[in-house]
């Protein structure tokens, strides 16, 4: 069962929607996860170092690549990141980031030459080096998030082969050429969150088995990320919206965790 490509594909869904089911009331000011992160850090980092970094656990597994002790470790690290990120104070942030890390190195130690795991995972690891020190230095991330989600991207389109994902990897680079170009502006954290909504959905749902149900899912998640540009085009929308960016992605990922433990 530790090898099993589907507990690490049902641990990348469910991450997914608790990220969903906590964003929604945390965005609005009714709670917030006592973590050191601010909610865009915390929403990004989740998302990549999280939700991906499962994802690619589990497609190394679905190549037979890793040993039940391995896979055991690489479980049981990726969980106490998870817990660390949710509970840690500010003060502690330096654990985190060792742990989040060393989640990442243990992953490339693990799928050792089965590139198609070890490229785009050494890859987010450089991406994960940058984006801490950006929130270490300055309190938040400017390009990490940009960067994690087009190295998750192109992974998609060369692994999974699937073409579609060159529109949302295109967008991305338009978005950080913009963004460099005219200088942060209001929208730069939504418009990047949203797009890399899109990338982690996307790739993640396509790596799962085939069906209605994902079809379902994806259209979920489109929504989920076209109700966030909206947002951060028309903040005055902001109110009618989150409710429907959060369910969309919520309904996606519950799917997704059913698709997740089904058997090929």
């Amino acid at each position: 069962m530790l090898t099993s490509p589907r507990l690490f594909f049902f641990a990348a869904t469910l991450c997914a929607v608790l990220i969903g089911a906590v964003w929604m009331p945390w965005f609005l000011g009714l709670w917030r996860v006592p973590t050191g992160f601010t909610l865009p850090v915390w929403f990004t980092h989740e998302l990549l170092f999280g939700v991906a970094l499962a994802a690619l656990a589990g497609v190394l597994c679905r190549q037979r690549a890793v040993h039940r002790g391995g896979a055991a470790a690489l479980l049981v690290s990726w969980l106490l990141t998870r817990a660390a990120v949710a509970v840690l104070p500010e003060e502690s942030l330096s654990i985190v980031m060792a742990l989040s890390i060393a989640c990442s190195v243990l992953l490339i130690i693990l799928s050792g030459r089965h590139w198609q795991v070890t490229l785009p995972t050494i890859a987010l690891l450089a991406v994960q080096v940058l984006f801490l020190w950006e929130v270490w230095r300055f309190g938040r991330s400017t390009y990490g998030g940009w960067l994690g989600a087009s190295v998750l991207l192109l992974w998609g389109v060369l692994v999974l082969r699937k073409q579609a994902l060159w529109f949302w990897l295109l967008g991305g680079v338009l978005l950080i050429g913009a963004d460099i170009a005219i200088g942060p502006q209001r929208y730069s954290v939504a418009l990047m969150q949203a797009w890399m909504l899109g990338a982690v959905g996307l790739v993640v749902l396509i790596a799962l088995p085939q069906g209605k149900l994902r079809t379902l899912a994806l259209l979920c998640v489109v929504v989920a990320v076209f109700a966030r540009v909206a947002m951060a085009l028309s903040p005055a929308w902001t109110m009618a919206l989150v409710p429907l960016s959060g369910v969309s992605w919520v309904l996606a990922f519950l799917m997704g965790s059913g698709l997740a433990l089904r058997r090929p």
